[in-house]
């Protein structure tokens, strides 16, 4: 079952009229002046889209590099291969790097731009918040750095991921399912 979350749905939106040259000059006035409108009006929500999704990645990308430059440089650490593995074991890591690459990705491919795939990410981010909220924010002694990248990937990240999750993910298209089976994996990796 689908849901009807969405604000604009595609009955709402009239398809630009197909003119020829054959087409009676005021018509092609009207259809241009009609099209000229919906530009006018899309174009700043697709601005606010691509800056919002340039500033998620480039925070999303930043943090995890610095988390990672942290988890390598640890003294008497593990060296660079544990560390790695380590750091990837780490279903924050996981969540992030799923999150910056759906917001650069756009610009690459479609898979992540559907939106079961954008909206189990918003609920693996939501998980990521959540339970670090609750469970982890005064475990350690985060100072500096170490503080920096965990409010980037606990509190940014899932604040702008869902922020254009609601904006601009359309939501008539995921069934409500995708709520539960987007818990799964969370779920899965905390047992």
């Amino acid at each position: 079952m689908h849901s009807n979350l969405s604000t604009h749905s595609a009955k709402d939106r009239q398809p630009r009229p197909k003119l020829s040259h054959n087409s009676h000059p005021s018509q092609f006035s009207l259809a241009r002046q009609r099209c000229v409108a919906e530009d006018a009006t899309e174009h700043p929500r697709g601005h606010m889209r691509t800056t919002l999704r340039a500033i998620a990645a480039a925070t999303g990308f930043f943090a995890l590099a610095l988390q990672y430059w942290l988890e390598i440089h640890l003294p008497r650490g593990p060296g660079l291969i544990a560390s790695t593995v380590n750091f990837f074991s780490y279903f924050t890591i996981l969540a992030n790097s799923a999150a910056a690459l759906a917001m650069l990705m756009p610009l690459i491919g479609r898979f992540l731009l559907r939106p079961s795939v954008r909206t189990a990410i918003a609920g693996y981010l939501i998980v990521v918040a959540i339970a670090y909220l609750m469970f982890l924010r005064h475990v350690g002694d985060d100072r500096g750095l170490e503080r920096i990248a965990d409010q980037l990937m606990h509190y940014a990240m899932p604040v702008l991921f869902v922020i254009d999750w609601i904006a601009f993910v359309p939501k008539g298209r995921v069934p409500w399912t995708m709520i539960g089976t987007s818990l799964i994996p969370p779920l899965a990796y905390g047992i």
